[in-house]
C-alpha cells in the first residue's frame, strides 16, 4: 500500500468498554441503546450511507447530505459509517467541504472506506484522504478494524486501486484483513464495509473475488455493507448477506440513509435494515421507515461447502468438466456452475447468466460447461451450491485451457502489484511494484532470475530509461523520483518533490542536455538527468497525472483544468499557447473529462491527445487548434507511432489506424477489450494489444484484422507490456504481480 495502514481504534472495544465502565453503566449510557431494557434484552442502532460524492459546487447534493446527516443525528446511532465515494474526485476543497458538513456530535464515532472517486483522480497516493479523513474525528484508516460496546466487529478493508477504477484485494490488506478478523476471534459477528460488492453472482467488481471469499471464511462475517452501484440490492451467498445501498448522489427521489438495528436477547441476535427516508423541504412529510432485510448474526451456516472441487478441459478444448464432491449428510438441495465472464471489467454481469445444472454423480455432482469460444490460458468456473433449505454457498475454480503457440516461456512473481509499465531497453526489462520492489531481467535469455532487484518508495508510475540505456527513471509515491543505474540497479540520485511522484517521466534533451519532465502534485518539474537538480517548475494549481511531450522548444501537457498547455522549455513561466479540450463549466468536470491523465504524443506537426470523451489532433503551429476530434475515451491507453501514422484506441476497443494531421482513418476496427491502463506495443506490421480483462490480442496494423492470442491473467492488467530482445520475446505484468514472457 501507499501509506501504513493501522486500524482505527477510536471506539472502544466490548472489553475496554466494560473494564472502564461496568457492564450496566455501559448499557445505560451508550447512544442507541435503549437504557430502560432488560439486561437480557438490548438494542443498538448504526447508521450507513455511501456514495456521497461531495462537491460544493453542486448545491443541492450538499443541501441533501446536511439533511441526512442532521437526521442521522437525531437517531442518535451508536456508529455511522460511510461506505465510500466520499468525493466525486478526491479534491482536497472536496473533503473540506464534507467534513464541514458533519455535525460536532457525530464525530469520534464514524467510519469511513475509499471508493473509486476517492482514488481514480487522485494525485496524492491517498494522503489527502489521510489528512481529512485518517483521524478520530472521522476514522477514515483506510483499513478500520473497530468493536463497538454492543460486541459487533465493524471491519473495513480499502480494496481501492491508487489511480485505477479497479478493485482488488492485495497482498497487505489481505494479510491485515485476516489480521483483524483473527484478533477479534472466530465467534465474534462481523459486519464488512467495502465500496464495491465484493461478492455475488452477478458481481464482478473484485479482481480476486475467490481470494476475498477465502480470507473471511473462517470467521463468523455475517453482513457485507456497501455501494458504488447506486441502487439498492441485497443477495445472500456463503453464510452472509450482501446489502448494496443507494446513492446519496442522486438527489432525486428517494434521499435517505440505512438504520441498522440489533437487538440481542438471550440466544436471539439479529440485525435488521430500514431505508430512513429524509424529507429535503419542509412541507415533505417523513416517511415510516422502509424494512430492507433482517440478519441473523447468530446463525449458523448451513455446511454446503463442497469437500472437493475439480475442474478440467477435455481434449477437443470444447468442454469444461466441474465436479463437486461432498461429505454424507451434507444438506445440498442441487449444484449448478458457469464459466467466470472474463470480459467484464470492474461491474457486474446485466445481461443474465445462464447456470448449466450439474447431475448427480455418487457422492457429488458433475457436468460440462460450454467452453470452446474461450481462448487458451488461466480460466475460472463460479460454483453454485444450493442448500434444501434455500441457502447458497459460491466457490470459485480456477482452470487452464491448454492451446497451440504463445505459450509462456517462464514466469516470475514480483510479490506484490505490478501498476506500472514495464521498460525495456537493448534487452533488458525493468519491471516496479507497489511495494517498491525494482527488478531488471534478461527474458531472452529463458530464465526467470532478476539480474538484479533494488527496493524503493511505492511505484505506481510508468519507469523510463535514459536514450543510451544507461539509467532507469522512477518515480515513487514516497515523493522521490529516482534514478538507477541500469546494469546495477544502484541507486544514482534521488530527488525530493515534496509530494508523491504519482505521474509518468519524459526523459528528453533541451539544449543538447538530457532532461526529466513530469508533474507531481500540481506542479511540473525539469530535472538535470544527470544529477536530479531541479533546472525549473511551474505551478498550474491543479494536478496532472499523464506523460508531458517535447519538441526542444516547447514542453506540452494536458493538465486538470481542462487544457494542454504549451510552454516554453527554457522559461517555464512563458505559455505559447493553451487549448480547453472540454466544454464542462465545472471544477470536476473540466478534471475527470480533460487531458489530465494523456500520454501527449508529437507526430509530425500535430499533437495527439486524449480525453474521456474524445481523442485529438492539435496543431501545434496554430495555438493548438484541434485539426481534428474523434469521439471516444481516449484518455487510458496512450497512442503509438505507426511509421508516419497514429494508431488510437478507446477503452471500448475502438481501434483506428489515423493521419495525424487530418484525422483520416486508414481503418477502423473494433477489438473485444477493455483498456484502462495497459498500452498497446507494436511489431513491424503487427500490434498487441492487451486487455484490461487480461487477454491478449494480437492486430494487423495494414488492415485492422485481429485475433485473440490467449487469456494471460485471470485477475486483469494495468500495466503496459513490453517486447525484447528484437521484439521477439512478449513480457506482461499482471495484478497479481506474475511477470510471464511469451515468444513473439
Amino acid at each position: 500500500m501507499v501509506c501504513p495502514m493501522t486500524p482505527s481504534r477510536f471506539l472502544p472495544s466490548r472489553r475496554e468498554f466494560l473494564q472502564a465502565t461496568g457492564a450496566a453503566a455501559a448499557m445505560a449510557t451508550l447512544p442507541g441503546v435503549a437504557s430502560g431494557a432488560a439486561r437480557s434484552a438490548r438494542t443498538t442502532t448504526y447508521a450507513f450511507i455511501s456514495d456521497t460524492h461531495v462537491d460544493p459546487e453542486i448545491e443541492d447534493r450538499t443541501a441533501a447530505l446536511r439533511a441526512v446527516l442532521a437526521a442521522i443525528e437525531a437517531k442518535d446511532p451508536a456508529l455511522v459509517v460511510n461506505g465510500g465515494d466520499v468525493t466525486d474526485d478526491g479534491s482536497a476543497y472536496q473533503y473540506q467541504a464534507y467534513c464541514d458538513l458533519v455535525p460536532d456530535s457525530l464525530r469520534g464515532r464514524m467510519l469511513h472506506v475509499p471508493g473509486n472517486h476517492d482514488a481514480r483522480h487522485d494525485a496524492s497516493a491517498y494522503e489527502t484522504w489521510d489528512r481529512f479523513l485518517a483521524n478520530d474525528e472521522f476514522g477514515g484508516a483506510r483499513n478500520s478494524s473497530v468493536v463497538t460496546p454492543d460486541g459487533l466487529h465493524w471491519c473495513l478493508p480499502d480494496l481501492t486501486v491508487a489511480q485505477q477504477s479497479a478493485v482488488r484485494l492485495d497482498e497487505p490488506t489481505r494479510d491485515w484483513l485476516g489480521g483483524a478478523l483473527e484478533r477479534n476471534g472466530a465467534d465474534r459477528p462481523t459486519v464488512i464495509v467495502s465500496h464495491h460488492p465484493p461478492m455475488g453472482d452477478e458481481y464482478y467488481f473484485l479482481q480476486n473475488s475467490e481470494t476475498f471469499a477465502e480470507t473471511i471464511q473462517p470467521f463468523r462475517v455475517r453482513a457485507i455493507l456497501c455501494g458504488h452501484m447506486h441502487a439498492e440490492r441485497v443477495r445472500r451467498l456463503n453464510g452472509l448477506t450482501v446489502v448494496a445501498g443507494k446513492a446519496l448522489k442522486q438527489v432525486t427521489g428517494d434521499i435517505g440513509f440505512y438504520l441498522l438495528t440489533r437487538v440481542q436477547d438471550g440466544d436471539r441476535d439479529v440485525l435488521t435494515v430500514e431505508f430512513v427516508s429524509v424529507p429535503l423541504t419542509p412541507a415533505t412529510a417523513a416517511a415510516e421507515p422502509r424494512p430492507v432485510t433482517s440478519i441473523d448474526l447468530a446463525a449458523d451456516v448451513a455446511d454446503l461447502e463442497p469437500a472437493e472441487i475439480s475442474a478440467g478441459v477435455d481434449r477437443t478444448g470444447d468442454a469444461l468438466t466441474v465436479r463437486a464432491g461432498f461429505d454424507r449428510g451434507q444438506p445440498v438441495a442441487s449444484v449448478s456452475a458457469l464459466v467466470y465472464n472474463q470480459d467484464i471489467w470492474v461491474g457486474r454481469d446485466k445481461d443474465g447468466q445462464t447456470w448449466t445444472p450439474l447431475v448427480a454423480d455418487g457422492n457429488g455432482f458433475a457436468g460440462d460447461l460450454p467452453f470452446g469460444h474461450e481462448p487458451p490460458g488461466e480460466h475460472r468456473a463460479i460454483l453454485r451450491v444450493e442448500g434444501t433449505s434455500g441457502e447458497i454457498w459460491r466457490e470459485i475454480v480456477t482452470v487452464t485451457k491448454p492451446g497451440d503457440g504463445f505459450a509462456p516461456m517462464w514466469r516470475h512473481s514480483m510479490g506484490d502489484m505490478v501498476h506500472s509499465a514495464l521498460a525495456h531497453h537493448d534487452g533488458l526489462l525493468v519491471a516496479a511494484t507497489v511495494a517498491g520492489r525494482v527488478s531488471a531481467f534478461r527474458p531472452g535469455a529463458g530464465r526467470s532470475r532478476p539480474q538484479w532487484t533494488r527496493r524503493i518508495g511505492p511505484v505506481y508510475s510508468r519507469l523510463a530509461f535514459a536514450a543510451d540505456g544507461g539509467t532507469i527513471y522512477a518515480p515513487s509515491s514516497d515523493h522521490h523520483l529516482y534514478a538507477l543505474d541500469a546494469r546495477t540497479g544502484r541507486e544514482l540520485w534521488r530527488t525530493d518533490l515534496g509530494v508523491p511522484v504519482m505521474a509518468d517521466p519524459l526523459v528528453t534533451q533541451i539544449d543538447g542536455e538530457p532532461q526529466a519532465i513530469l508533474f507531481a502534485g500540481e506542479t511540473l518539474y525539469c530535472l538535470d538527468a544527470g544529477s536530479g537538480r531541479v533546472r525549473w517548475r511551474r505551478d498550474f494549481g491543479v494536478r496532472s497525472m499523464g506523460r508531458a511531450a517535447c519538441d526542444g522548444e516547447l514542453v506540452y501537457v494536458g493538465v486538470g483544468d481542462g487544457r494542454v498547455h504549451a510552454i516554453d522549455a527554457r522559461d517555464p513561466r512563458r505559455t505559447a499557447w493553451t487549448q480547453l479540450l472540454t466544454d464542462r463549466p465545472d471544477t470536476h468536470g473540466r478534471l475527470t473529462k480533460g487531458p489530465w491523465d494523456c500520454q501527449v504524443l508529437l507526430a509530425g506537426r500535430t499533437a495527439v491527445v486524449g480525453t474521456k470523451d474524445n481523442g485529438f489532433g492539435l496543431r501545434l503551429d496554430d495555438g493548438g487548434t484541434p485539426a481534428w476530434s474523434r469521439p471516444g475515451s481516449f484518455i487510458f491507453c496512450p497512442p503509438v507511432l505507426v511509421g508516419s501514422d497514429v494508431l488510437t484506441i478507446d477503452e471500448a476497443g475502438h481501434a483506428l489506424l489515423v493521419d495525424p494531421s487530418t484525422g483520416a482513418a486508414r481503418w477502423e476496427a473494433s477489438l473485444p477489450v477493455q483498456l484502462f491502463g495497459p498500452g498497446v506495443v507494436t511489431r513491424g506490421s503487427d500490434a498487441y494489444v492487451t486487455s484490461s480483462t487480461g487477454s491478449v490480442h494480437l492486430l494487423d496494423l495494414r488492415t485492422g484484422g485481429h485475433r485473440e492470442l490467449r487469456q494471460v491473467c485471470k485477475e486483469g492488467i494495468i500495466a503496459t507490456p513490453a517486447l525484447c530482445d528484437g521484439d521477439t520475446t512478449f513480457v506482461v505484468a499482471g495484478m497479481d504481480g506474475m511477470l510471464q514472457a511469451f515468444e513473439a
